[in-house]
């Protein structure tokens, strides 16, 4: 819309880029908004909750709520396109001086799940947790309780609580596995626990050897 001359051609040779953008947006061609991270990763943890049981979704939100989105938001990181692989390392380096690399994994694999979504969605072209460092789990070796310290505790403890541990201590179930425990469960004829849990869904059962003691330690209470 300007006169062609000398002074306004050379300004069009100079700024005809800006101007052409300029026309372009007034043509109505909007910028695509970005993702936020918060409303986007919570969508996916909803989204994928039927894969796990209500205390893991709990956990897997947790992490997400307490352990990424405060950080990144800290960084004043708020779309999901505007976390990249350094980011994601630094993030990790942090968590790794306060927690547990337990719970430094879960949090990533919680950040990787939503990346994977946001990938299958064409929000980002790739998953940047995946390209970051891996993370080793360290497990602390847990040492047996002593014949001696089984005996004491056993000398010490009375009612339920001393059937309890006498029976997780000559069994080797698990605190739950025994909480768990019917009387139908205990076979006294031939002396073994039938642990159901997870192999029962799938048809299976687990049998528990009972030694002698145990039986009777079992029967006594049956009776009472």
């Amino acid at each position: 819309g300007k006169e062609a001359n000398k002074l306004n051609i050379a300004w069009i040779k100079k700024n005809a880029r800006d101007v052409l953008l300029k026309l372009i947006d007034k043509q109505g061609i909007e910028k695509e908004e970005k993702v936020s991270l918060e409303e986007y990763g919570i969508k996916v943890i909803q989204a994928t909750a039927r894969a796990r049981n209500v205390n893991t979704q709990k956990e897997k939100e947790g992490y997400f709520r307490n352990h990424i989105l405060p950080y990144f938001h800290e960084k004043k990181i708020f779309f999901l396109e505007d976390i990249k692989t350094t980011e994601i390392e630094l993030w990790q380096n942090k968590m790794l001086k306060e927690k547990s690399t337990s719970t430094v994994k879960k949090c990533k694999d919680t950040l990787s799940l939503i990346m994977n979504k946001a990938v299958a969605d064409d929000i980002i072209s790739k998953n940047y947790v995946s390209l970051s460092d891996s993370i080793t789990v360290v497990t602390t070796k847990r040492v047996p309780y002593t014949t001696g310290e089984v005996t004491t505790l056993l000398k010490e403890s009375d009612g339920w609580f001393k059937v309890f541990l006498y029976l997780v201590f000559s069994t080797g179930l698990r605190t739950g596995e025994a909480i768990g425990l019917m009387w139908d469960d205990i076979d006294f004829e031939n002396g073994f626990i039938l642990l159901r849990g997870e192999a029962a869904k799938k048809g299976k059962t687990e049998r528990i050897p009972l030694s002698h003691a145990a039986r009777i330690v079992l029967q006594s209470v049956r009776r009472v």
